[in-house]
């Protein structure tokens, strides 16, 4: 298990600690903890919880982190499952971040490492990073970059999305079936998780609003949300490119299919005269004058293929092979 522990000072900064050290001053006055724990186990996070004094719907919800999305307000306590597009290779499966925060301590647990989380926990990024001293506000600061992060990741696949269609339209380029089924694929999953990211940052503010969170808190919520819905509306921008680009590739296929069948009923126009003569001259009745010939074998051959030449300028000349 990955841990690693930040104090959140009055002069909003994140004061790196020693998690043995840190957890016997918790619920001290005016001590305000960020725990990041990273591959974690049942065994080793149990004890981490028994340690933070997390008992309960809390408890139980934080064992089981990760298997489902969700906001869960406890009395005295906040439990955010979130969705997440990791930003390695796998691209189409989702990743979650569990946070759990009270008054005195930011819980966030995940699988895979966060660079939204590492940029954060900088400290020369803090004292502008956070909107006050409290753990609601660290909340927001960490909502805030993780919207961002999507909101980058967005822009990256639209990058891509916008290289297919330039392929395409520049003339000459062409898009596989199979690069396009991965794109939209992510496309999918990544639709998947901003539609789950919403509605549990929309039910975080509308409990936060009355509440004793300050305005700057309220904010950056709200900042957030505005790069959620963003990032909604570039995906939804993509699906349709998607659909546009998958017409594309559907006609050139089709256009493609259409060149080499036209080329198939050239050629069979070209023999389908040559056929008849072979298959008269293959007869073998006793009374062809032909079967007779010294040179009737070279001289059916020349027919055929002064036949087949003169076919073949008539068509060309026509446009068939354009």
């Amino acid at each position: 298990m990955k841990l690693a522990c930040f104090q959140v000072t009055d002069d909003m900064r994140l004061l790196p600690r020693e998690p043995e050290s840190a957890l016997t001053e918790l619920g001290a006055p005016g001590v305000r903890l960020w725990l990041d724990v990273q591959e974690t186990d049942r065994e080793a996070l149990g004890g981490l919880l028994d340690a933070l004094v997390v008992s309960g719907l809390a408890r139980r919800l934080c064992r089981e982190a990760g298997e489902r999305a969700g906001f869960y307000p406890i009395k005295g306590e906040t439990f955010l499952v979130i969705p997440l597009r990791p930003g390695g290779a796998e691209r189409q499966t989702v990743e979650y971040i569990t946070m759990l925060a009270r008054d005195d301590l930011l819980l966030t647990i995940h699988v895979m490492a966060l660079a939204a989380l590492e940029r954060g926990s900088t400290l020369e990024e803090a004292p502008g990073w956070l909107p006050d001293g409290s753990v609601a506000g660290l909340l927001a600061a960490l909502l805030i970059a993780l919207s961002l992060s999507g909101l980058g990741q967005a822009g990256q696949l639209k990058e891509l999305v916008v290289d297919l269609e330039r392929r395409l339209d520049g003339g000459g380029g062409t898009v596989a079936m199979e690069e396009l089924s991965e794109r939209r694929s992510e496309l999918l999953a990544f639709e998947s998780i901003v539609s789950g990211q919403l509605p549990i940052l929309s039910a975080l503010m509308a409990t936060t609003q009355g509440s004793a969170a300050s305005t700057a808190v309220g904010d950056y919520q709200a900042c957030a949300l505005a790069n959620l819905q963003a990032t909604e509306r570039t995906l939804a921008w993509l699906e349709g490119r998607m659909d546009v680009i998958r017409s594309l590739v559907d006609a050139q296929a089709q256009d493609e299919l259409n060149r080499r069948i036209g080329r198939l009923t050239i050629l069979s126009t070209i023999f389908l005269p040559l056929t008849l003569m072979a298959g008269v001259w293959g007869m073998n009745f006793e009374g062809m004058p032909e079967l007779g010939l010294r040179y009737g074998y070279a001289l059916a051959l020349g027919a055929m293929c002064l036949v087949a030449g003169g076919m073949y300028r008539y068509l060309s000349r026509r446009g068939w092979f354009d």
